[in-house]
């Protein structure tokens, strides 16, 4: 029958010893195992802490959970716009004429970071608005003043972030024309200017 001759074959199956299955294991293999181990553990421990009896211990936790996604989220914004700024300009332009858009990409973004931050400030707002809001701040209105700092934390942050990027990769841009590019201590000169720009 079908069951007898499945099990014969079963039987006739060669034994593959422990050395054989092991060989066929890839560095690789290791790699993405650990990695899926690592990550889990990773998953595991943030739920553990951001539970934590302590109070203090979860506002730590969240702060740092919150940084960490602000900085992604700061890096992944920053990729897709420059890969569109990159895609906008000609790839022959010469290093004195690509500072120029990447330049205005950075002052664009500070100006940005200012014009976000006083509109979350309420400093657009109408005067009645503005004194509605402080007269509930300074009374102790615990949501009025959570919006406010909220806000302001979070485009801070992740324009500020952004900001930051777009600042190092015009001036790392600027050390590419040919005066600075000459010695190290020329590219250094970067620095103070990038200081004073900031």
């Amino acid at each position: 029958s079908s069951s007898s001759s499945s099990q014969q074959e079963r039987m006739s199956l060669p034994a593959v010893s422990w050395a054989e299955e092991t060989a066929a294991v890839r560095p690789m293999d290791i790699g993405v195992a650990a990695a899926l181990l690592a990550s889990t553990c990773m998953m595991m421990s943030l739920y553990y802490i951001t539970n934590w009896p302590d109070p203090d211990i979860r506002r730590y936790a969240y702060q740092i959970i919150n940084s960490t996604l602000s900085i992604f989220c700061a890096v992944l914004l920053f990729n897709s716009l420059t890969g569109l700024l990159d895609a906008a300009m000609d790839q022959e332009l010469s290093p004195a004429t690509e500072l120029v858009p990447r330049m205005v990409w950075t002052f664009s973004w500070y100006v940005s970071l200012q014009v976000v931050l006083a509109w979350c400030s309420y400093q657009f707002a109408p005067e009645s608005e503005k004194e509605e809001v402080a007269t509930r701040v300074e009374a102790g209105h615990q949501e009025s003043r959570d919006r406010v700092v909220v806000n302001l934390r979070t485009a801070g942050v992740l324009l500020a972030q952004l900001a930051g990027f777009t600042a190092i990769n015009a001036f790392s841009s600027m050390q590419q024309l040919e005066w600075f590019a000459q010695s190290p201590c020329h590219a250094a000169a970067v620095v103070p200017l990038a200081g004073a720009f900031c």
